[in-house]
């Protein structure tokens, strides 16, 4: 073999180990985005699924409150009524009292 025949040997033999360095670079980035885009989508998915959960909870909350609203106003107004019938027994105590002191 001539040396220009090395040469070239040497050169083309080179020239197709960068370009299979550089073929299993670009599938190695390729297969590492391909991953990325995996996990991505599974973490925009988990993202997705606790966010329905915790509108689901807020619902559950805002109707939680809104019994606990209408209990209070009606705890408020057994409440009211209770202490005008204490008032009343009260009143009456006192003329009862009245009514024994004079007898």
């Amino acid at each position: 073999m001539t040396i220009a025949a090395r040469v070239m040997y040497d050169v083309g033999s080179r020239g197709a180990q960068a370009f299979g360095l550089m073929d299993m670079a670009v599938r190695d980035f390729a297969a590492d985005m391909a991953e990325r885009r995996a996990t991505d989508i599974e973490a925009v998915s988990d993202l997705g699924d606790e966010l329905v959960r915790t509108r689901r909870a807020l619902a559950a909350a805002k109707s939680e409150i809104a019994r606990a609203r209408q209990e209070s106003a009606v705890l408020a107004h057994e409440l009211a009524a209770a202490n005008a019938r204490a008032d009343r027994a009260k009143g009456a105590l006192a003329v009862i009292l009245r009514t024994a002191r004079r007898a």
